[in-house]
């Protein structure tokens, strides 16, 4: 029977099950037991009285995760769901914090991949109702980071899906959509998770950081992180400040950018201020400066001036700098010892006035032309520059004179004329046309028309402004218009009787109406429409018939102005429709001569859509231009070169087309066949380019496999393994043929997991690892660390670098020839005469066989040092005859990955025995010293856990 109680998940606790069991007094083992064995209501009761019994005791806590309780709660998490899902994770925080509970983790990472599924599985619509989960599974994802030194990679491997293989989307993608979730203190501990991941791998190297920020921005990064710029929440603003520092990564329109551009700018003030300091200390010198070059021009003019007359130096200008070289003296004190002489001579001979002291002022320096120029003189015609833009030029009212014009008073003697006026000077502004300004008062005329002259006066009494009267008809006269109608022939005859006639044409000027009005009254209908109209078929009622004048009626009443009506619209709507005459059909279209037949034609159309334009192809095949043509370029063409009998049906056919009408596959065909051995060259280049990729792919494997080697022969590790194993052989084949051995060959170690002991449960790998485990500090258990270059080395043979080496030295031979056949082709072509490719390809060979070289010499290097390692193992001699490296590592690395495993689990059960004894690792005493210090600053009711998380994040910005 169902009693009342307290709702836990989708149960109810019981009052007879809360008699039967108590948690709180119960020990570990037996909370364990009914954990793992309990029905599902009394497992949920257990899950959420746990947490209260784990953080009040501290004992029980150590002794619920020595005896393996974290592992059947993890166990659990795939079980539960709903609302006590989030009991359990706090009870598994809580067991986590415990004394060597952090050590769990380490040994099994596949509770992280549990905790990442848990919290980074929720979507959007389902993420409101996880808050709570979420927030407790992100906090001790924190905590493992900061805590575990691996605890980074673990998180970032559980992300990959190492653990789970069922995580099919992208990594991180789950963490990053998290930014996006409604609660700020979720948004918060997302950031400061990526900020612990950042730094962590950062530590590592800036290659894994890079590609961490990498793996998030491909989750949409910059998309969801970017709307966080609003957000005023202030540890939000802290996150993604850090977020930013940490990363190199930079959010558009974000506080950090805002900072930055602000350190640049106080900068960049610094520079200017210090600049704008020098400028001033610089501005005072000037003057200094000014003079000492005006004292020193001075010198140079004197020294010009008399060492010119002896021949001593050349005219040194005073504004050229001094160069000693120019004289011809063998030093300074002989040049003014010359001087001084010459001073003398002139003194005695009355030539200078003598010179009693240096306070002379020396002679005046030449005028400057910069002070000032003179005016330039008149040109050949005598003409000076035009009169600016609006100015009046001696026009009346600012009107320049017609051509031909008289310009008034002339110039007098010497004088130039203006341009434009033959008159020479213009005459002064508002002067009439005969130069002499008109009395005040007397109005200026408008200028006369073109042809007449400005100079001569009008007639006396003749009113400025009026036209002229006619001429006198005389014998020259023109003779006066006809009448109106005469010299139209005879009027038409009258109509017969009974015909409606049209009657006479109304006389010049007078109105006319519509026509078909016949001998009506003619009236104004209004205006003529420019358009066709359409006929309106109404009972007309004729004017003077019908309709008399005078009468009063309805059509002299209505007082419609047809000035007020839009007629424009009204022709518009009732104009009859446009009849559009069909165009005359076009003359059929001249047939397309195809020089390409249609497949190689679209193959090439389509090629040439992803290429620049010929002439692009054409000058970067000449220049070995890499820039405009990629290596896809290069194999897209040489897919396209039409084959012969392609090639020499387009010659026979390209003389039937213009060049200009050629088609763009059919321009591309042509440029491929006027180019001389355009296949060589393309191919050659090619090779070129993909030389160094050729050479990696084989010195890659090269490289590693040297490595491998290295290790094997550095390894302190594997002589011990071999020396303990070699022990172990001699006692089991003690007194057989096989015994008294001195060693053993590689292939012996594939064969140690098969052999079991006489239970048939311990293999012999197993008990060579406990052995190696106790024997000199177990320092033989780092083999798997020092061989750990030889993971995958057991695919890589000699045949298949031997191949690529000497494909490699093939090639060159190849390349080579054909180089020299485009040379040699070039050559007999003036247009290929100064070909740079022929050069760039020599300088390439030159360089490909030195790097094949160095590819041979690496290649016998590993196969002497594989030699070496066989020699030191001691293997049979007929082995050397044919070493193979892939047979050799074939067996140590199965045996390395087996001796890891089996090492791992000893470790596992050792820490487990550890962990019973009380004994935790320094990680887990780290873990207590960081829980003592949140404990001591956590605030009242706040969790334990988010206060370590608070302390971690004091850390991280140090404040």
């Amino acid at each position: 029977k169902r009693l009342p109680g307290r709702s836990v998940g989708n149960t109810h606790c019981l009052t007879p099950l809360m008699s039967q069991f108590n948690i709180n007094d119960a020990d570990a083992a037996t909370v364990i037991a009914r954990l793992a064995y309990d029905d599902e209501k009394k497992q949920k009761l257990n899950i959420f009285k746990l947490k209260d019994r784990l953080y009040a005791d501290e004992d029980f806590a150590e002794q619920f995760v020595a005896e393996d309780g974290i592992e059947v709660l993890a166990d659990m998490l795939s079980t539960v769901a709903g609302g006590i899902l989030g009991h359990l994770i706090a009870d598994l925080r809580a067991a986590i914090m415990a004394p060597g509970g952090i050590d769990y983790i380490q040994e099994f990472p596949e509770l992280v991949t549990k905790i990442y599924k848990i919290c980074m599985g929720a979507d959007q619509e389902t993420m409101a109702r996880k808050i709570s989960v979420q927030k407790s599974c992100l906090e001790l994802l924190i905590v493992i980071i900061s805590v575990l030194p691996e605890g980074h990679k673990i998180v970032n491997d559980s992300a990959k899906g190492k653990y789970d293989k069922k995580i099919e989307s992208t990594p991180y993608q789950n963490l990053v959509v998290m930014l996006a979730s409604p609660d700020l203190t979720i948004v918060e501990r997302t950031l400061v998770l990526m900020n612990l991941l950042m730094r962590k791998r950062k530590e590592q190297s800036e290659e894994k950081a890079k590609k961490l920020l990498f793996r998030w921005k491909c989750s949409k990064l910059v998309t969801y992180i970017t709307p966080l710029n609003d957000s005023q929440y202030e540890p939000i603003k802290k996150q993604l400040a850090l977020f930013q520092e940490t990363a190199n990564f930079t959010i558009p329109m974000s506080w950090f950018e805002a900072q930055q551009w602000r350190d640049k700018f106080a900068d960049l003030k610094k520079k200017y201020e210090k600049a704008q300091e020098q400028l001033f200390n610089l501005q005072q010198t000037q003057p200094r400066v000014q003079l000492l070059t005006q004292e020193v021009s001075r010198c140079y003019q004197t020294i010009a001036e008399m060492g010119s007359s002896c021949g001593m130096t050349p005219v040194i200008h005073p504004h050229v700098p001094y160069d000693p070289e120019v004289f011809n003296a063998p030093s300074m004190e002989e040049a003014f010892g010359l001087i001084a002489d010459m001073k003398q001579h002139l003194e005695d001979d009355d030539g200078l006035p003598p010179v009693d002291s240096d306070d002379d002022e020396p002679p005046p320096p030449p005028p400057d032309l910069d002070d000032g120029i003179p005016p330039p003189p008149p040109g050949e015609d005598g003409a000076f520059p035009p009169p600016p833009p609006g100015h009046p030029g001696g026009v009346p009212g600012g009107v320049p004179p017609p051509p031909g014009a008289a310009g008034g008073v002339p110039p007098p003697p010497g004088v130039p004329r203006p341009p434009g006026v033959p008159g020479g000077v213009p005459p002064p502004p508002g002067a009439a046309p005969g130069g002499v300004p008109p009395p005040p008062g007397v109005p200026r005329g408008p200028p006369p028309p073109p042809g007449v002259g400005r100079g001569v006066p009008p007639p006396p009494g003749a009113a400025r402004g009026v036209p002229p009267p006619p001429p006198p008809r005389g014998r020259g006269a023109p003779p006066p218009p006809p009448p109106p109608g005469r010299g139209r022939g005879m009027p038409p005859p009258p109509p017969p009787p009974g015909a409606r006639g049209r009657g006479p044409p109304p006389p010049p000027g007078g109105p006319r109406g519509p026509p078909g009005m016949g001998s009506e009254e003619q009236v104004y209908f209004g205006p003529a429409p420019t358009k066709k109209m359409k006929p309106f078929h109404w009972d007309k009622l004729k004017i003077g018939v019908d309709v008399k004048k005078g009468t009063g009626t309805l059509w002299e009443k209505h007082g419609v102005d047809v000035k007020t009506l839009e007629m424009g619209l009204f022709e518009e709507m009732y104009s009859q429709k446009e009849v559009v005459k069909k165009k005359a059909e076009e003359a059929p279209k001249k047939k397309k001569i195809m020089l390409l037949d249609e497949k190689r034609f679209q193959g090439v159309s389509i090629m040439l859509h992803k290429l620049p334009k010929i002439p692009e192809i054409q000058q970067a095949l000449l220049n070995v231009d890499g820039e405009v043509l990629a290596r896809d370029h290069l194999e897209a063409m040489l897919q396209q070169i039409p084959p012969m009998d392609e090639a020499k049906t387009f010659k026979e056919k390209q003389n039937t087309k213009p060049v200009e009408e050629f088609e763009e596959p059919e321009r591309f065909v042509a440029m491929v066949l006027s180019m001389p051995e355009f296949e060589k060259r393309v191919s050659a280049w090619l090779f070129s380019r993909d030389f160094g990729e050729m050479v990696t792919n084989v010195q890659r494997p090269l490289r590693k496999l040297d490595a491998a080697l290295t290790a094997v022969t550095n390894s302190k590790s594997l002589p011990l393994v071999c020396g303990i194993l070699q022990q172990f052989g001699n006692m089991m084949n003690y007194g057989s043929t096989k015994g008294n051995a001195a060693g053993f060959a590689p292939a012996t170690l594939g064969k140690l997991d098969a052999m079991k002991d006489k239970t048939g449960k311990i293999s012999l790998l197993q008990h060579l690892v406990k052995t190696i485990s106790t024997y000199k500090d177990g320092i033989g258990l780092d083999l798997p660390d020092e061989l750990k270059p030889i993971i995958g080395v057991q695919s890589i043979t000699y045949d298949e670098m031997d191949k690529a080496t000497r494909e490699a030295e093939s090639s060159l031979k190849v390349f080579q020839n054909k180089c020299k056949r485009v040379a040699d082709t070039g050559k007999t072509n003036p247009m290929f005469a100064n070909d740079p490719f022929p050069q760039k390809m020599e300088e390439f060979h030159s360089w490909a066989t030195g790097k094949a070289a160095e590819l041979t010499k690496e290649y016998n290097s590993v196969k002497e040092k594989f030699v070496k390692i066989l020699t030191w193992w001691s293997v049979p001699a007929k082995t050397l005859k044919d070493p193979k490296p892939e047979q050799f590592f074939g067996v140590l690395v199965p045996f390395v990955e087996s001796f890891k495993r089996e090492a791992a689990a000893l470790i596992k059960e050792r820490n487990k025995r550890n962990r019973k004894k009380g004994v935790h690792s320094e990680t887990s005493a780290q873990l207590q010293a960081l829980k003592k210090r949140a404990a001591g600053g956590a605030k009242a009711g706040e969790d334990l856990m988010s206060a370590m998380v608070d302390t971690i994040k004091e850390g991280m910005t140090g404040s």
